[in-house]
């Protein structure tokens, strides 16, 4: 009997054991669940509405003037539009754009631009909040001025050199790059492998697998 007894608890200790971990478990996956929610909709969120011209959904709906733009959602244009931030901030995108928006929970706002051109009018941002547009070739940050950015491909003369007795041959080509110009403030243009201050009056080119930030043009002001 003693030594049933003995067998017995240990037992009975292991399974109430065991439901207490499968219901920290339960709670701790409910929890996630939750948060994962919870963050993805204040992440989502954007304060961005169409001030002029439609933009397009991936569905095919269109947003008129005053609608609201959801966050991370591609958008694109056949045409003009623009688009508003509740701080004042506006961006103009070109036709035959496609880009995405986004707010942080501390207000920072970013412009995916995947294709197309914007030209943005950025108020200035308070401490801690940033304006940035992101590009497949590189990053601009500012804090409020007015600049351009067009993502396209750019043409390009490419020498190819059969010895060295030989004339190069050359022949035209086409490589994507992102071009920023800037008309007042100043901006900081990055890529993988340096970055560059970008003021009134200059232009930046990113180009595909170059690490040089060819920066071109006098500045306007200090």
């Amino acid at each position: 009997r003693y030594l049933e007894a003995d067998r017995v608890r240990p037992l009975r200790f292991f399974r109430a054991h065991w439901r207490g971990l499968t219901k920290l478990a339960a709670m701790l996956l409910v929890s996630l669940v939750v948060g994962a929610l919870v963050l993805d909709r204040v992440t989502s969120r954007t304060s961005a509405v169409v001030r002029e011209g439609t933009v397009g959904l991936r569905n095919g709906k269109g947003l008129g003037s005053g609608a609201p733009i959801p966050g991370r959602t591609v958008i694109t244009t056949r045409g003009e539009a623009t688009a508003a931030f509740t701080d004042g901030t506006q961006v103009r995108i070109g036709d035959r754009s496609r880009l995405s928006l986004f707010e942080s929970p501390f207000g920072s706002e970013t412009v995916n631009l995947r294709q197309g051109r914007v030209f943005c009018e950025v108020s200035p941002q308070q401490a801690g909040r940033t304006f940035l547009i992101h590009t497949p070739l590189g990053d601009i940050v500012v804090v409020g001025t007015k600049f351009s950015v067009t993502c396209q491909e750019e043409p390009v003369t490419v020498y190819k050199t059969a010895g060295t007795d030989t004339d190069p041959e050359s022949f035209r080509d086409v490589i994507p790059a992102v071009r920023i110009e800037v008309t007042e403030g100043r901006v900081l243009v990055k890529n993988r492998y340096e970055r560059a201050y970008v003021k009134a009056g200059q232009a930046a080119v990113l180009r595909k697998n170059q690490a040089l930030i060819d920066v071109t043009g006098d500045s306007i002001g200090p």
